[in-house]
């Protein structure tokens, strides 16, 4: 299942640096973090398309599941000024 390029793409250009996008699967892939081993996978309960907005402190600050990204752009537009 493929992330929407166009919220994807807008939430990068709205926040600018603040804003690190990484993804996380069993097979490699371009541009992503890889777990071929499931682990990782495993203990976030990933067994279907997550979301985790993970701040710099290490702290969840969001997660979702699905490819749905209103609730993580709602999240984010109550906490993080806009950069852009």
């Amino acid at each position: 299942m493929d992330w929407p390029a166009a919220p994807l793409a807008a939430m990068r250009e709205r926040y600018g640096p603040l804003l690190a996008v990484h993804r996380l699967a069993r097979e490699a892939a371009p541009g992503a973090l890889t777990d071929p081993s499931g682990k990782a996978l495993a203990r976030l309960c990933a067994g279907q398309p997550m979301q985790y907005l993970v701040r710099p402190d290490g702290h969840i600050g969001y997660r979702s599941g699905g490819t749905d990204l209103l609730g993580l752009e709602h999240h984010l537009g109550r906490w993080l000024p806009a950069s852009r």
